[in-house]
């Protein structure tokens, strides 16, 4: 085996690193995902008389809401805003929120201030260059969690 630092597209290389994300929305499915991928990549690799490695770094756990928490904030939003039907909930995102560890040990609700700018044109998600924020939404957010910390759980 050689340790050649000379790449190219059609020169064979010793060895190969892939490298890789999945998200799943359930633990269960998630421990299976992890012992298929290991499993694929050994068979891939005896076939073509190759050794795989797997390492697997975990990521966020799944960020779960709490359904009594979400119900407190449906009424803080119905007590404060006009128009309440505003609201969009969402019942699985594929997401990494560090959040998710916060709900692991205590129940609560991730909320989405809706922040974008509709007199923007093209609108472009809040991970995208061109984002640009609209400000006037912020407002909202410090109404919303106002409400929420005066309001008793």
């Amino acid at each position: 085996m050689c340790s050649s630092d000379l790449t190219a597209f059609n020169i064979i290389p010793d060895q190969a690193r892939l490298k890789g994300t999945f998200r799943t929305l359930c633990t269960r499915t998630r421990r299976q995902m992890s012992e298929t991928i290991e499993e694929v990549a050994a068979a891939a690799a005896a076939v073509h008389r190759c050794n795989a490695e797997w390492v697997m770094m975990q990521g966020y756990p799944m960020t779960i809401n709490s359904p009594e928490a979400v119900r407190r904030v449906r009424d803080v939003i119905g007590k404060l805003f006009d128009d309440p039907d505003q609201l969009a909930e969402h019942s699985t995102r594929m997401g990494g929120e560090d959040f998710s560890f916060f709900l692991e040990r205590v129940p609560g609700a991730f909320i989405w201030l809706g922040t974008r700018n509709p007199g923007q044109g093209i609108v472009y998600d809040h991970h995208h260059p061109c984002f640009d924020i609209n400000e006037a939404a912020m407002a909202n957010g410090v109404a919303l969690l106002s409400g929420l910390a005066l309001t008793e759980a």
